[in-house]
């Protein structure tokens, strides 16, 4: 074992030294110090809550994921007292467009239960799909907003690969979908 990290660190070091002086001497600094950038607030009043409205006047709970629809939309999963998803709408608007309280249901929209509702994207046909942390599912809104529906996860923690239903999560986090 100890020849092993012998040999390791008699490689890796002097790569690594060689890698920081040529960024250095080379000006080609990973974050460059004279780059700079700005950050704005789109939405939220600058406390916690529900309220939806005037982006100004408007509050979350615990944004989490983020995207942005084909109208130039942003949608944030908002977790912690929300669990709901809500939209920053192109007009200055907030609105809550899935959830209500803590828990787990399916169905209409607004009726929806989400537990911890995190990473989240947008399919070529418009559905939001979902990570719901804590109930070890995901799941996705209809494009036309009208519904929730589970797509995978049995809501058991765990890993366990199979038919959707059966399917088992710990606690998904992130989310990502194809072309397909």
């Amino acid at each position: 074992m100890r020849r092993i990290l012998l040999a390791l660190s008699i490689l890796i070091l002097p790569t690594a030294t060689a890698l920081v002086v040529y960024l250095s001497v080379n000006k080609k600094i990973p974050t460059n110090v004279d780059a700079v950038g700005s950050v704005t607030t789109i939405a939220g009043a600058g406390y916690p809550g529900v309220e939806d409205g005037s982006v100004l006047k408007s509050s979350f709970s615990d944004p989490f994921g983020i995207v942005v629809d084909r109208r130039g939309n942003v949608i944030i999963s908002d977790g912690g007292a929300s669990n709901r998803i809500r939209r920053i709408k192109v007009d200055g608007n907030v609105e809550t467009i899935a959830g209500s309280k803590e828990g787990f249901a399916d169905g209409p929209a607004l009726q929806a239960q989400f537990n911890t509702p995190s990473g989240i994207a947008i399919d070529k046909s418009g559905n939001l799909i979902i990570a719901d942390t804590s109930n070890n599912r995901i799941r996705k809104l209809a494009a036309d907003g009208s519904k929730v529906t589970t797509i995978s996860g049995s809501g058991v923690a765990g890993f366990k690969d199979g038919p959707a239903g059966e399917a088992e999560f710990d606690g998904p986090i992130g989310i990502a979908v194809d072309k397909q």
